[in-house]
């Protein structure tokens, strides 16, 4: 969705509403290696759009939209990494994470919040090193929904 890249939410939006299957296309992005967003793969990794929308920080409607269209897409790792879209939620560090994008994920995938990735990292471990002043918040939202 090459609107959810450029974060054209509206024709994003429009899309999904069209085309809901397209929720279930996977797609080349370059997404960061570790905990250094500066460092980019080398190669292109596939993403499902509810990937994608968490890491960009798009809206919550939308986020909802991508997961009503493909509810599984919450359950479901990158093949690379093996994040799954509440990781690339919390690897976004420019903005607070948002809760009501936690509780949408969580309500779909009750483990949402304690699967570690390839690299043994939770969604927690990645929100503490991105949001750095605001921890303590990303740590309270995710302990609010354990599941």
């Amino acid at each position: 969705m090459n609107n959810l890249k450029a974060k054209d939410w509206k024709s994003a939006r429009v899309r999904v509403s069209m085309y809901p299957s397209d929720a279930k296309q996977w797609s080349p992005v370059d997404v960061p290696v570790g905990l250094d967003e500066r460092k980019v793969s080398k190669r292109s990794i596939f993403l499902l759009p509810l990937h994608m929308a968490c890491f960009l920080g798009a809206p919550v409607d939308l986020i909802e939209q991508i997961i009503a269209a493909f509810p599984v897409a919450t359950k479901l790792p990158d093949k690379t990494f093996r994040r799954y879209p509440l990781h690339y939620a919390c690897m976004a560090g420019s903005r607070e994470i948002s809760p009501q994008i936690i509780h949408a994920v969580c309500s779909h995938n009750k483990d949402a919040t304690i699967i570690k990735d390839r690299n043994g990292k939770t969604p927690l471990d990645y929100a503490a090193y991105r949001q750095k002043g605001q921890v303590a918040h990303s740590a309270l939202v995710l302990a609010l929904y354990p599941y």
